[in-house]
């Protein structure tokens, strides 16, 4: 039987702070670098190339610091659930973007896009 997780209680580790969310997602990526030559036969052909990994995470904002600044690189660990250690870890990445916004009607939020410039580990 497999196992499934609720999604309420992600949260991600970066640079040793963990920061609660309410949603995230990871994209997976991979480059098809073209090769079609004449010897092809009327298809196209293509090798890997590289890879990244793009992860947009989002939770309430709690004041405190957050100690994450866009071109900052660190080792970053998504977790699925606070149960165990199930999630994805990745050696280095980058903070791209962040953003902080606000509802009159509900909490502040912040936003965070990394890419992976390193390997990705499944932490089970």
């Amino acid at each position: 039987m497999p196992t499934y997780f609720a999604g309420k209680t992600a949260s991600i580790v970066w640079n040793s702070v963990t920061l609660p969310l309410s949603q995230w997602s990871m994209t997976l990526k991979s480059e098809a670098v073209d090769v079609t030559n004449f010897n092809s036969g009327g298809f196209k052909e293509s090798i890997d190339g590289l890879s990244e990994a793009e992860i947009t995470a989002s939770g309430p904002y709690s004041g405190a610091p957050l100690g994450v600044t866009p071109g900052q690189r660190a080792a970053l660990t998504v977790n699925v659930n606070s149960i165990g250690p199930v999630g994805f870890t990745f050696t280095t990445a980058q903070c791209t973007q962040g953003k902080i916004s606000a509802d009159v009607k509900g909490a502040v939020q912040c936003e965070y896009t990394f890419v992976s410039s390193g390997t990705i580990t499944l932490a089970t």
